[in-house]
């Protein structure tokens, strides 16, 4: 197509990106807030975008460090699709300067990569990470995709030990049985720098919490909560509020993410490590929490 329609078209987006949930909760039930849970996708040049998913997608609740992204992009905005990969159409021609990974990732033998300058003749050849990868065969492309998505749920580096069951098999890649082990940090910010919110306040709530999956879930899931000691973040509530005001979304940066990087920081140096946990609760009182 001509370079003038296709600048009008949505940007395809696809890669390695930190995938970042936030849930909240209104101080007043009768109003919530809208929306109740937003994402970010950072990808690794630090492109950060607010990301709207569907699926599979929507059942996470957790933060994916190493996220495969299929996603189009307008504006600031990002579709990400369900998939953690896209598979090359036929005569659709690899981009040059990509990463071509010729093992199959499913068998371990040897596919032939296509030149870059020429199209593809087989439909055995899936993007994943920004890698163009090539299967040897296109039964291998739907066990690719739960090879992936199995990765990016439990953490690279995670696959050599035991692991917990999280559903009836083949388990879930998400946590369906047993215990959510919950990291919940209440923080303030540097001024006024008082903590609205008590220690027996927090875990008053995540009991509650508990309580719900508990019944939800017919007695298959409960929560267990860690409260760590206040955390105090580095700049003032003006400050967050100048770079996180363009309706939650910043074009600087993800202003809730480094809110909760600090707060993880923070927490690991009095000893809570929030890779031991399942997701982490960042409790902030004041007009950013409440938005």
């Amino acid at each position: 197509m001509p370079a003038e329609v296709v600048a009008q078209l949505e940007e395809r987006v696809e890669g390695r990106a930190q995938l970042r949930i936030y849930q909240s909760a209104p101080l007043d039930p009768g109003t919530p807030v809208q929306p109740p849970v937003m994402r970010y996708a950072e990808f690794q040049d630090g492109t950060t975008y607010e990301a709207h998913v569907y699926g599979r997608r929507t059942e996470s609740i957790r933060w994916l460090p190493n996220a495969s992204l299929n996603s189009v992009a307008f504006d600031r905005m990002l579709a990400v699709h369900e998939s953690p990969l896209r598979r090359l159409e036929v005569v659709e021609i690899p981009l040059s300067g990509k990463p071509a990974v010729e093992i199959c990732p499913v068998s371990g033998n040897t596919a032939l990569a296509t030149s870059p300058t020429e199209s593809i003749a087989e439909d055995v050849v899936v993007k994943a990470h920004g890698d163009i990868i090539y299967l040897c065969d296109g039964c291998h492309v739907s066990l690719f995709v739960e090879q992936v998505a199995r990765l990016e749920a439990q953490g690279e580096g995670v696959t050599g030990g035991m692991q917990r069951f999280t559903g009836v098999l083949p388990a879930s890649l998400f946590t369906l049985l047993g215990e959510l082990r919950v990291l919940h940090i209440p923080l303030t910010f540097a001024d006024p720098n008082t903590i609205l919110v008590s220690e027996a306040k927090c875990y008053e709530v995540m009991r509650d919490v508990s309580d719900f999956f508990y019944r939800a879930s017919y007695g298959r899931l409960t929560a267990h909560a860690t409260v760590t000691l206040p955390i105090k973040l580095p700049h003032n509530e003006a400050w967050h509020m100048q770079k996180d005001s363009t309706e939650g979304f910043s074009k600087e940066f993800d202003a809730l993410g480094l809110e909760h990087a600090h707060a993880r920081e923070e927490a690991r140096k009095l000893g809570y490590d929030s890779g031991n946990f399942d997701t982490v609760v960042a409790r902030l009182t004041g007009r950013v929490a409440q938005r």
